[in-house]
């Protein structure tokens, strides 16, 4: 059971403005499920609604600081047990006497000390060390910075075992409360990397884990505190080759790069088919794993070892969780 697409729809938005200058907007979402017992809650929760107490962020960009949203309503269509119609009611006077009720001080005693929704997220910025292997290394040759060299020894060989360096990854952690605990979130944005341009990294660069929830109650109103850990890697490749080519510098993020080699190369028969052959050497078998030039055959003396390139992580656009830009 789960929300299968949440998509806005023209018809029926609104927007008034009154003599007091407060303004209300309502927006229509249209979500499908992929269960009949899906109900208002697990509506009501889809990643891709605003949240209680958002600003109002039109589609196009257009924005009110002072509309929040107050209410949302969900019904379900007549003619399908799938398909749902969400209204989010965004209004000035809930969000502008949240912020100035007769005095800064008493807004403040009113949004932090009362209704803990209407707190500031937490943000920490820190740096998680680990110990990694390496097979690669950009190295200065005559001022030119190469990037992608392997670490081979004199023979061009890679060292058995691999040296390790101590590495980090930048992380960005993130408390928020929220009202609701939506499970279609906690399964859809677990470890996977963002395809969309998060906080200005490129996509594949940010690694969401596992989102927290922890239920509390406080002020008689239940909430939970969700925790989103992202963890950052910039893997640069491209730049000038050892055969002069420049290939574009491009962050490959959290794609996996094993080197290619084995104790097999491919080897086409008569009919055309490939077949994986044992590597021989004066008609021995090899003892330890051969350099593959990247086609499947044995990387010839001299040339630069090869890495294969995997996407090991699904990937999913960060944009809809909402999350506060942290740079302040």
């Amino acid at each position: 059971m789960a929300v299968v697409s949440v998509q806005e729809i023209w018809n029926g938005r609104t927007g008034d403005l009154n003599a007091k200058l407060v303004r209300e907007y309502l927006r229509v979402y249209r979500v499908q499920t992929d269960s009949k017992l899906d109900d208002q809650v697990i509506v009501m929760s889809a990643t891709g609604l605003p949240r209680l107490y958002d600003i109002y962020l039109g589609p196009n960009g257009a924005y009110d600081t002072g509309a929040i949203v107050s209410s949302g309503h969900a019904r379900q269509e007549d003619n399908s047990p799938f398909f749902w119609i969400v209204e989010v009611k965004y209004s000035s006077e809930v969000g502008e006497n949240r912020k100035w009720d007769n005095s800064p001080e008493q807004a403040r005693d009113q949004t932090q000390n009362q209704n803990p929704l209407y707190r500031p997220p937490s943000i920490k910025w820190s740096g998680q060390e680990y110990q990694r292997p390496i097979q690669e290394a950009a190295e200065v040759l005559d001022g030119i910075t190469h990037f992608g060299n392997a670490i081979v020894n004199s023979a061009g060989e890679m060292f058995d075992p691999a040296a390790e360096v101590q590495d980090a990854n930048l992380t960005l952690v993130i408390g928020r409360n929220e009202p609701l605990a939506s499970q279609d979130v906690l399964l859809a944005y677990m470890n996977v990397v963002n395809s969309d341009y998060f906080m200005g990294w490129p996509p594949g660069t940010a690694l969401m884990k596992p989102i927290e929830y922890d239920s509390n109650f406080e002020n008689g109103l239940y909430y939970f505190k969700a925790t989103y850990t992202i963890h950052f890697r910039s893997s640069i490749s491209g730049g000038v080759q050892d055969d002069g080519a420049v290939l574009p510098i491009v962050q490959e993020g959290w794609i996996l790069k094993p080197l290619d080699q084995g104790y097999a190369k491919l080897v086409q028969d008569d009919q055309g088919d490939f077949h994986n052959v044992p590597i021989r050497v004066q008609g021995q078998p090899i003892t330890a794993p051969q350099l593959l030039d990247g086609t499947g055959q044995v990387l010839p003396i001299g040339d630069p070892p090869v890495f294969r390139k995997f996407r090991v992580y699904p990937s999913m656009p960060f944009a809809p969780l909402r999350l506060p830009f942290p740079w302040f």
